[in-house]
């Protein structure tokens, strides 16, 4: 696997790490889910990646967007009031 230095969205993912792990918690993705959006999330930034200004910010807007889509499709538990 690509060490952080040579993938601009693994260094990305590192930092946004203690981000995603109570936001994957709030939306109740089972970690499988989890898998699919980071990965998907992955070779989207990839394809972007030279022209992405703020990269941290892009790739975590794409995981809150595909979390919430998930919530709307009804492919994860409504959370609690």
């Amino acid at each position: 696997m690509d060490e952080p230095d040579d993938d601009p969205c693994l260094a990305a993912l590192e930092r946004l790490a203690s981000t995603l792990v109570p936001l994957f918690g709030a939306y109740r993705v089972p970690p499988e889910q989890q898998r699919e959006i980071v990965d998907e999330a992955h070779r989207i930034f990839l394809a972007k990646w030279p022209k992405l200004r703020e990269p941290d910010a892009w790739l975590l807007r794409r995981i809150v967007d595909r979390c919430r889509m998930l919530r709307e499709e009804g492919d994860v538990e409504e959370t609690p009031e």
